[in-house]
């Protein structure tokens, strides 16, 4: 018996597509060529949403009774260094730490707090004083607390 070999030729659509945040989304978003290419069509960004799984269905050319398959893949959106930190304190409006002159070294001056949306290594956020005139007087701990130590 000879094949049809229009059976070989499978046709690929994308069914729906799910993102971890909100449930279905449009199928706007990728699109599933001749091929079997998955592509986006637009720039993902993992902070908004991280994963998407997508149902694609393969069909054969048969023309009576085509006979199709489902699959999901998931597409995780990896991060990218993209967001600067964002202080938490102090605030932008709120910039001074007051304190007293007769403060003994070592004294906790204030804690800092500075908060990066990306995940893992780019979301670290590493602290240091900028000191233009090379004098000791702070220091800041991995624990983000200011202290106040004179030389």
């Amino acid at each position: 018996m000879q094949m049809n070999p229009s059976f070989y030729l499978v046709r690929y659509s994308l069914r729906h597509i799910w993102n971890s945040a909100t449930g279905i989304l449009s199928p706007d978003l990728f699109e599933v060529d001749s091929e079997g290419h998955i592509r986006t069509m637009e720039v993902l960004d993992r902070e908004q949403i991280n994963a998407y799984t997508l149902e694609i269905v393969a069909c054969d050319s048969a023309s009576l009774n085509p006979l199709c398959a489902e699959l999901n893949v998931t597409v995780t959106v990896l991060d990218e260094n993209d967001n600067k930190p964002e202080w938490h304190y102090p605030h932008a409006r709120d910039k001074e730490v007051n304190i007293t002159s007769d403060l003994p070294p070592g004294r906790i001056v204030a804690r800092i707090l500075a908060m990066d949306l990306d995940a893992g290594e780019n979301g670290r956020v590493v602290y240091s004083l900028i000191d233009p005139h090379r004098r000791t007087v702070f220091q800041v701990r991995f624990n983000l607390f200011i202290d106040h130590i004179y030389e």
